[in-house]
């Protein structure tokens, strides 16, 4: 699904399928494995055209993120 939302430049459900993956409980285990799609979250929905879900999201994302990815921050 991710690669067909890139090809579509579907940004935001490139957002929305990573963050079902950092959702799954062997990405919550591995810190390394969830900062690496944390990472791909916080890209894909700045890519993103401006919206209000896209707004939303941005601010789920900051909040569930604090700390673990200072770069992206």
């Amino acid at each position: 699904m991710i690669q067909y939302a890139l090809h579509e430049n579907q940004f935001l459900n490139v957002c929305k399928y990573y963050r079902q993956i950092f959702d799954t409980k062997s990405i919550k285990e591995d810190k390394a494995k969830s900062d690496n799609v944390l990472q791909s979250i916080i890209l894909f929905v700045t890519l993103a055209p401006y919206d209000n879900e896209q707004s939303d999201l941005i601010h789920r994302i900051y909040e569930d993120s604090k700390d673990r990815v200072p770069l992206y921050r």
